[in-house]
Formats: C-alpha cells, structure tokens, sequence
C-alpha cells in the first residue's frame, strides 16, 4: 500500500505504549520544521543546531545527514560536509549532490567526486532473482502475494481481484472482492484451509466508496467464509499476518493495528500509537511483533505489555520505508520501496527480536524498481517486481501514466 501512504507518514495518533518511537517522530518533526526556518534565513548555525537534533532523533534517516552536510558547506566546513556526504551514501541510497547549488563550491574537491560516484552506485540495477511471472500492461496494480503450495496468489487492487499463477498460466481465483473492496496484504492458513485478505476501498480500485475489513475465503475453492469490518471506519487495512497460535495480524495503514484472536468474531484494537504500519511477522512463541513502519523503521511491539520499541540497527543502515515482510528460513526478507532507489532485503534479526544483526541487498531498482510485497515457502521467495503503483496517482482510479506490465520474481 506503499504509494498511497507517502503522504500520511507524518500522521501520528497517540498512544501511551507507544512513547518512545512516537515521541522521536515527534521531536524530528519538530527539528526539521526549525531547520527549514533557519535554512530560509541562510541561518546556518541554527540549521546546522536543528539538523543535528534530527539526526539525533532518527539516525536512519539519510535526509537529515544531507541536509547538515549542506549547512556545514555553508559554514565553511567542506571536509565534514564530504564526512556527512559519505555516511548518507552508506546508507544505500541515492540522492544527487552534483546538481544541488549548496555544494557547488565543492565540485573541484576529488572527494565530492567520490561521494557523488557512490550515490550514483547506489542506484545502478541488479537483481540476485530469476523472472517468475509477467502480467499484461492493461492495469492491475500487483500487491498482496502468498504462496500456497504450487501456485502463488496475487492480489489485484485495480481489477479488485485475486489470481493463481501455477505453471507459467494465471488464472483467476476470486474473481471479484466483495463491497467494492481491493485486496492488499494475504496470508494463507493451511491448517484452517482459509486465505486471510486485508482489503478496502480506495479510488485506485474503481470506487468513491469508503471502508476495510478482513476477509477469509476458502483456500481451495474462493468462496468468501468471513467478513471482520474494521472497527475504524477510516482505516486503511494494508497488510495482514499470522501467528503460529491462529491470531490473525492486520495493520492499518493511517496508525493503528488489530487483531483477530483464534474464534474471535470480531477485529480488536492491538494499538493505535504508530505512523503508517505495513508488513509484520509475529515471533515463533507469539510474544512479540515485528512490524515494518514507513516512517520510524523496524519497531517490536511486546504482545503482552503493549510496549513498542525500535529495533536497533548497525550504524549507516537504514530500515525505513520497508512495505512488506516475509519469513524466508532463519532470516527475514522485505520490500523497501520508501526510499530511493527501491530495493529488496535479507534481514536477520536477533532471537529477542531486538536487534538487525546483518543485511544483505537482493535487488536494486531494474527488475524490481516498483516492489510492492513479498512472501516465502521458506525455500524461495517470490516479490512483485514491478506493482504498476508508480503509473497511480492518489486519487485516481484511472492510471496518470503509461502502466508496465506487472512482474512477479523470484529468489532462492
């Protein structure tokens, strides 16, 4: 659901369990709005005070790094501009120092050379994955993905359905989403043969209608089981996950989280204390979450204390603007299409679910320069490539630019 939160990931709604992250968002908001001030005036010291503040707040965010960079050349400081520059570039991603006026003064110095090659790298397309699908151009938008045995699913927000792909072929499997609902995140229960879908109603699907629920179909047969209204009529359900006891996980893209317990008949509020939550994996023993937020990176919410904290990451990595999230053996694999360039990870987290020990890149841009989510059978991994979110605009049913065809790859 990435591209209809970019706009909304500053939205936060208060909660008590959720004080330090939200709190740190707060406070970087804060930062920044004083560093534009200061930059407006060409106040550098003051900039530079703010900036600082920001990257204090939230040293994942490259941004803030940039922006000191350009407040220190400003103060005659080239050489810890280029230090600043080069732990952006670290980062992985890409932005483009060489035609930013605030550095024009460095560009006789070989180390701005360097940093702006390093950027420039950071962008440059590869793909440790093979093709494994490739839909049509007619619009789609590719987004929810499961895999069910021998076929993978995939959830059409545009067409507000759901095919099957087996053997090269795509068929349909749910021809049309109930209440003029697209679907989003999904996840497959075997044991209950129930395929859970998070879906709502977006202008991207065709409809002015309002509305989110959590919908259970039969895994064999598509036949709609269930329906779990959200109990927040303006909320977004994204993504949906399950743990290994039955409970059934759904975020909601404007803050909140709920769950459906095992017999529950109804969705219960898990928190409301976040920025925009997308994908999430529930610990092996069912006591704490993992969730992707756009805007403050990897959080854990304690499932029995309600406590959220970020999970800490090694220096000059950066988790935010992850989509979607997927358990792939003993590691963890995701989507980060909120920053630029898009990329897929390898991530390995700590038993305690406190820690990203390491990090491997999968893909840059090129074969998957338009992600959206991701799932494993525990052997491979398969993500959608290219979603056709990019050709959407918010508020549009209608595609704004020409629609690629949407592509679903693969890694061992």
């Amino acid at each position: 659901m990435h591209k209809i939160v970019l706009a909304l990931a500053a939205i936060l709604i208060a909660s008590p369990a959720f004080a330090a992250p939200k709190d740190n968002l707060t406070a970087l908001r804060a930062a920044y709005e004083t560093a534009r001030a200061a930059y407006e005036k060409k106040d550098w010291p003051a900039a530079k005070t703010a900036f600082t503040e920001a990257h204090r707040q939230m040293p994942q965010r490259a941004g803030a790094l940039y922006n000191l960079a350009i407040a220190e050349r400003n103060l005659g400081n080239p050489a810890r501009a280029l230090a600043l520059l080069n732990s952006a570039a670290a980062m992985g991603v890409a932005f483009d120092p060489a035609n930013d006026a605030d550095f024009a003064a460095l560009k006789s110095d070989p180390g701005f050379a360097k940093v702006v090659a390093r950027f420039a790298a950071n962008a440059k397309p590869f793909c440790d994955c093979t093709p494994f699908f490739t839909g049509t151009h007619d619009p789609f938008i590719a987004e929810g993905i499961a895999v069910d045995g021998a076929r993978v699913l995939i959830a059409s927000v545009h067409t507000r359905r759901i095919v099957a792909i087996a053997n090269g072929r795509q068929t349909d499997f749910i021809a049309t989403l109930p209440d003029s609902l697209s679907p989003f995140g999904m996840t497959v229960d075997s044991a209950r043969q129930t395929l859970w879908v998070s879906a709502a109603a977006i202008a991207q699907g065709g409809t002015t209608a309002k509305g989110s629920a959590l919908l259970a179909f039969d895994s064999e047969t598509g036949a709609l089981k269930a329906k779990y209204p959200s109990p927040d009529a303006n909320a977004l359900l994204g993504d949906v996950a399950r743990g290994g006891d039955g409970t059934i996980y759904v975020s909601d893209s404007l803050g909140g989280l709920y769950r459906l317990a095992p017999n529950a008949t109804v969705l219960s509020s898990l928190s409301e204390g976040f920025s925009s939550p997308q994908g999430m994996i529930a610990s092996a023993d069912n006591r704490w979450l993992l969730v992707a937020d756009y805007a403050m990176g990897l959080l854990r919410l304690d499932l029995k204390t309600g406590t959220v904290t970020t999970v800490a990451v090694p220096p000059n990595v950066t988790t935010l603007g992850i989509d979607g999230l997927a358990r792939d053996g003993a590691d963890i694999v995701a989507t980060q299409n909120g920053i630029a360039p898009a990329r897929i990870l390898r991530l390995h987290i700590s038993a305690d679910g406190k820690r990203l020990t390491s990090i491997q890149l999968l893909s840059v841009n090129g074969a998957t320069s338009d992600p959206s989510l991701i799932a494993s059978d525990g052997h491979t991994a398969y993500a959608v490539g290219t979603a056709q979110w990019s050709s959407f605009d918010d508020g549009k049913s209608d595609p704004v630019r020409p629609t690629a065809p949407w592509t679903i790859v693969k890694f061992k």
